[in-house]
């Protein structure tokens, strides 16, 4: 499935500095340690992230089921930028039941502060390669999966600053569902456009239909589009009751 902000990811991380992150002990508290990344943004493998995690308390690996033995060293678990006087890092959390995400600031000094768990529905399907945080100009996007019985979808979460995810709106990236009567055949809804211009974003949607036996046959049967105002940290859309009856159609 297509993924609207594929291009801009791979931009981002392509134009970012090399990965490197240190930790140290804080002396005034041997439970913490000081994270120091160097750059403007890059890649946190297990080795270099796993011992700060542990650390600083950011996951609790005590009932993991052995998840974190069977990961490599070398094997990508997060992604951090720059953020203020210090940075804002995403990795993955492995425990059962389903793999989720942890986010955290770190200030100038490198302390973690703010740490904010985010849940996807189930299962992480919607990744397709690419690591689900990013940049939209000086926003932040983290990109959540759903999964369901013929369902699935990917939906982002776009922050200038870190907040729980229940407090954040979700903007759609699409959705796909299945028809529970007529094997083979699906329709889907897929961001089309996104422009980020200061507290607006405005979002453009086709809709498609189609059958997975033949994949050739695929037919866009309508569009629309949806302007969303940040409002208390939260994206609202203008008008939420086009948008429900378009996502309503999905679920």
């Amino acid at each position: 499935m297509r993924q609207f902000l594929a291009g801009i990811f791979f931009f981002v991380t392509a134009c970012g500095t090399k990965p490197s992150v240190t930790t140290s002990t804080n002396t005034n508290d041997s439970a913490t340690a000081q994270i120091t990344f160097s750059g403007d943004s890059g890649y946190l493998t297990m080795g270099e992230i796993f011992p700060s995690v542990l650390q600083n308390k950011i996951i609790d690996t005590t009932n993991s089921e052995g998840r974190w033995a069977n990961i490599t060293a070398r094997h990508t678990m997060g992604k951090y930028y720059r953020y203020k006087d210090g940075y804002i890092a995403c990795i993955v959390n492995v425990n059962p039941p389903f793999e989720s995400l942890v986010l955290f600031q770190t200030n100038a000094n490198g302390k973690v502060e703010n740490i904010q768990p985010y849940y996807h529905g189930n299962y992480c399907n919607c990744w397709n390669g690419e690591f689900g945080f990013g940049k939209i100009k000086d926003c932040f996007y983290v990109r959540i999966c759903g999964t369901g019985s013929a369902f699935t979808s990917s939906t982002l979460y776009i922050f200038r600053e870190l907040t729980e995810q229940s407090e954040g709106q979700g903007i759609y990236e699409f959705i796909w569902r299945g028809s529970m009567t007529e094997p083979y055949r699906y329709k889907r809804m897929e961001l089309s456009s996104l422009d980020l211009d200061n507290n607006k974003i405005h979002a453009s949607y086709v809709e498609m239909k189609g059958n997975g036996r033949h994949k050739v046959w695929e037919k866009k049967t309508g569009h629309f589009a949806i302007n969303y105002t940040l409002t208390n940290k939260a994206w609202i859309p203008d008008d939420s009751i086009t948008l429900d009856s378009h996502v309503m159609n999905y679920n």
